[in-house]
């Protein structure tokens, strides 16, 4: 038998979530590039209360903050959310508005950095595929008991390359 060599290699291609539910509805996710913590919890703390939104998750990474939250809207109520945000990368909000949904990417560099805790406890149906895949890739536990997560069952991936030109899309059930 001859010897082989096993090695590492880096992967080229870069995983993120979309924010698309198996009913059409959507997840909001923020970006913010170059932003400082304490704007970026304010704004969203603002969004919070205006739209009574339930917890919402920051994530912190190399070159600001990503956030979600595990609500489910209609794409005129997320617009009219983004609409509110001053402080989220234009770029991020308006190409995800553009092609129907944006994109939330998941790397070593990125770590759940808090959570704003809502008061607002039975507002929207939420995403269970969603808070699924939050729990697997950061450690947090979501309580997922309540009557207000839907029963869906599928995620869906996109899978970017290296040099960003294009995705090729993968639904993931759980």
């Amino acid at each position: 038998m001859q010897n082989q060599t096993i090695t590492t290699k880096k992967s080229k291609v870069c995983f993120g979530i979309t924010n698309i539910c198996e009913d059409g509805f959507f997840v909001p996710f923020f970006d913010y590039d170059n932003i400082e913590y304490k704007v970026v919890f304010a704004e969203l703390f603002r969004l919070q209360k205006e739209f009574a939104l339930s917890d919402i998750y920051i994530i912190k990474s190399n070159n600001g903050f990503n956030a979600l939250s595990l609500d489910k809207l209609a794409f005129n109520e997320l617009k009219c959310l983004y609409s509110k945000c001053v402080n989220m990368c234009n770029d991020y909000k308006e190409l995800g508005l553009k092609r129907g949904f944006l994109t939330l990417r998941i790397g070593k560099d990125k770590k759940l950095f808090t959570i704003i805790n809502s008061i607002f406890k039975n507002g929207y149906t939420k995403s269970k595929p969603h808070a699924i895949a939050l729990s697997l890739f950061y450690d947090t536990k979501i309580n997922m008991s309540n009557n207000n997560f839907d029963n869906y069952t599928c995620l869906r991936f996109k899978a970017y390359r290296s040099a960003k030109n294009g995705f090729m899309g993968v639904d993931k059930k759980w």
